[in-house]
């Protein structure tokens, strides 16, 4: 797992922006991004933030609280519910038909797994 000042360097670069072009964006030198990614001298919260909104990760991942580089917290919840509602229904059938339901359902994932990468 990469550490914050690795993030930085890798996701700079990814954007394809100088340690100058960066310091433009976030308001600091190009010699204090170039600290930021020598692990030197950690951003400050303010720049941390604008970091991650530059960069479009999360705060969370910068700091390696989270390896997904960027949720959006509503489709998660979304996503949960959905799935909440699925398992739900599945659980009001009787055995022999909620196994059937999961192999259909594992059946279709597949399906679909192969057709994207035909």
């Amino acid at each position: 797992m990469d550490m914050l000042p690795e993030k930085i360097l890798k996701l700079r670069k990814k954007k394809g922006l100088t340690q100058e072009e960066l310091g433009i964006l976030i308001g600091v030198t190009k010699q204090t991004i170039s600290k930021y990614e020598g692990n030197i001298k950690p951003p400050s919260r303010k720049a941390l933030q604008k970091l991650a909104d530059i960069f479009q990760v999360t705060t969370d991942y910068l700091l390696g609280r989270s390896e997904l580089p960027n949720t959006d917290a509503q489709k998660d919840a979304e996503l949960t519910k959905t799935a909440k509602e699925i398992l739900e229904r599945i659980n009001t059938l009787p055995e022999d038909r909620q196994k059937k339901a999961w192999e259909h359902l594992e059946m279709f994932v597949n399906y679909e797994m192969v057709k994207k990468n035909v």
